[in-house]
């Protein structure tokens, strides 16, 4: 369109429209930035005042770029001083090589790639960036039409499924033209198109192929923890040794066949900095914790936007939900979300319908057990921070939890010995849900105890079932846990521990009920028998679970639940409830919580001012306190 400049007149008026360009003098008009360059340019300047302050020597130790001191550490007033992380920061030279060693040697262990966990048979199509990766996995993508082959896939009778059905099929018959590029008119090439106008938008990538994800091991960078000298690569294998000896006893959902040190961070970097950052604290340097967990909760964010889902990362966010670190409010804690997103993440991968597929020989098994733990895991962490939050769980019961531990593969020739274990609390996380499904099924209020129930019948009749669900599985563990492993015993310890802390959980809807319309002598069968369950819980966690050492390992639920009976049994002792009450109990009860208050925050259990059983004893103390001087 041709320009027409009126005579006397600075600007084109059909230019100030912005519908062309008017050239006045071989110069553009003048005009205002648009939004994007005004970011763009905002943003430009943003990173040149990062680069000119990380360009700058830090104070403490003469590093560039890799200094973990003041302008990378955000908890400089939370028990990371920098005397502490100067203490682990080696010489740039030297660490710059022991990194590089150890990337070279993450490169050599995995360069055999590992069996498929699916069983679909592969043809002949493949990613377009697949080439490079070729002689490195072995052999293309499987590519086949039904989700049975391949789980991540949507059900058929889906409408993302029907499509991913409907694209698959004709990407395997070999459309004509989609290799080739197009070219415009202009002689340029057309941009790659994406989403589901991409033809290969439902082809199962790296998070199915672990051959293909180990074979771009070589293009990951260095973790932020080594690159920022929190760990150093000489402390990896002790790190991994801490936390599949001491963390991972409590729920049993990594294999220390599969996940080792460099397998783990081929599969998932988000993993191994979990993993390394939870054992930090257990490590000779606690104090580096808030800043390694501050590390891997950047790269929690960066993973939930970038990259390919798979099961190591729903395991990871597990393992953030269960070891966080402390906040100021509750509305900060992050605990409940990190569990949700492991759910989701699982959800979408499918990886329930992974775990029912058939093992052909120990490699598959493996992972197919992987998957199988991950899901059970899911599950029972779902009904757990539910109970303990208060809020509705999402995941369903199926056949994974159905089956438990039956399921499991039988071709492994060494079998995980906490399998029994998570077993064991799926089936009393099952029946915790199925209790609470009935008392809230009042869909008309939702959120609220169905008023015509009878929650008496429903609670003894629950609570009864948790009491015959407890001895089933203390017979099973007899005779089938593995009594010459350390660990599988203590597990053994901890299952009246759950069974006690889920059967206070059922009393309490009944004993809230009692005070809100007042005691009556009908109600001292639920509170004697809450009473026991409560002081049952101290009990073993006094003398069952702490002599062993590994309370000090424990996540926050044991130091929640212990601290919740101990709270239960106090509030017995209420004005209204003496009459239930027999003489010498009160001094009981104060005796117990004492003690629970002196191990929760004696030095072989709370590592720090800021660890969880040290923050649990400051409030048992304050509470015990107020009931003595009412």
């Amino acid at each position: 369109m041709k320009c027409e400049f009126p005579p006397g007149q600075e600007v084109c008026k059909r230019c100030r429209a912005g519908n062309h360009q008017c050239i006045v003098e071989g110069r553009k008009p003048r005009r205002a930035p648009s939004k994007r360059e005004y970011l763009l340019a905002q943003l430009r300047q943003k990173d040149g005042i990062i680069e000119s302050l990380l360009k700058q020597a830090c104070p403490i130790c003469p590093r560039l770029d890799t200094c973990a001191h003041a302008l990378h550490n955000p908890y400089s007033n939370q028990g990371v001083s920098a005397a502490t992380v100067q203490s682990t920061s080696p010489d740039a030279e030297s660490h710059r090589q022991n990194v590089v060693a150890w990337l070279d040697q993450l490169q050599s262990s995995v360069r055999n790639p590992v069996k498929r966990v699916d069983n679909a048979p592969t043809s002949g199509v493949r990613s377009r960036d697949d080439s490079d990766d070729e002689s490195a996995n072995g052999g293309g993508l499987a590519l086949v039409n039904d989700e049975d082959a391949h789980p991540t896939l949507p059900d058929t009778a889906s409408p993302f499924g029907f499509l991913a059905n409907l694209a698959l099929g004709n990407l395997r018959q070999g459309e004509p033209g989609h290799r080739q590029k197009r070219i415009r008119a202009d002689g340029e090439p057309e941009t790659e198109p994406a989403g589901v106008a991409s033809y290969e938008y439902f082809v199962p990538g790296p998070s199915l192929d672990l051959g293909r994800r180990i074979s771009m091991a070589d293009k990951l960078s260095a973790p932020d923890l080594i690159v920022h000298g929190v760990i150093h690569p000489q402390e990896i294998d002790g790190l991994f040794n801490i936390f599949h000896s001491r963390v991972n006893l409590f729920m049993g959902v990594l294999d220390s066949k599969i996940h080792t040190p460099q397998e783990t961070f081929s599969r998932c970097p988000l993993l191994f900095s979990t993993v390394c950052a939870i054992a930090l604290r257990y490590s000779q340097r606690p104090d580096a914790f808030p800043f390694a967990m501050h590390i891997a909760k950047k790269s929690a964010a960066d993973a939930l936007v970038d990259g390919w889902k798979s099961a190591e990362l729903a395991q990871a966010f597990i393992f953030l939900s269960m070891y966080a670190v402390p906040s100021r409010k509750l509305e900060e804690d992050r605990s409940m979300v990190y569990a949700g997103l492991a759910v989701r993440i699982a959800s979408d991968l499918n990886v329930r319908a992974a775990a029912e597929k058939q093992a052909r020989d120990e490699d598959e098994a493996r992972e197919i057990a992987n998957h199988r733990r991950l899901w059970m895991a899911c599950f029972t962490l779902d009904k757990q921070t539910a109970a303990a939050f208060g809020k509705p769980s999402t995941v369903r019961e199926g056949p994974v939890i159905s089956t438990a531990p039956e399921g499991f593969p039988s071709v492994m020739s060494d079998s995980n010995p906490f399998d029994i274990h998570l077993a064991a609390k799926s089936m009393l996380m099952r029946d915790l849900t199925r209790f609470h499904g009935e008392i809230y099924s009042d869909a008309s209020v939702p959120g609220t105890l169905n008023a015509d129930l009878d929650l008496r019948e429903i609670v003894l009749r629950y609570d009864t079932e948790f009491v015959r669900t407890s001895d089933e599985w203390a017979q099973r563990f007899a005779s089938e846990s593995d009594k010459n492993n350390q660990a599988a015993v203590f597990r053994c310890k901890l299952l009246p521990f759950y069974v006690g802390s889920s059967r206070l959980v059922i009393l309490s809807f009944m004993l809230q009920q009692a005070f809100k319309r007042g005691l009556q002598t009908s109600d001292e069968v639920f509170f004697k028998r809450s009473l026991d369950v409560a002081r049952n819980v101290v009990s073993i966690m006094l003398d069952l679970i702490a002599p062993t050492g590994y309370l000090r390992y424990a996540p926050d639920c044991y130091f929640v639940y212990s601290t919740f009976a101990s709270a239960f049994l106090l509030k017995l002792l209420r004005q209204e409830c003496r009459p239930f009450v027999r003489e010498g109990r009160e001094r009981e009860i104060y005796a117990s919580v004492e003690r629970l208050i002196d191990i929760f925050s004696s030095p072989t259990v709370a590592i720090d001012d800021r660890h969880t059983p040290r923050l649990y004893a400051e409030f048992l103390a304050k509470l015990l306190d107020k009931h003595r001087r009412d």
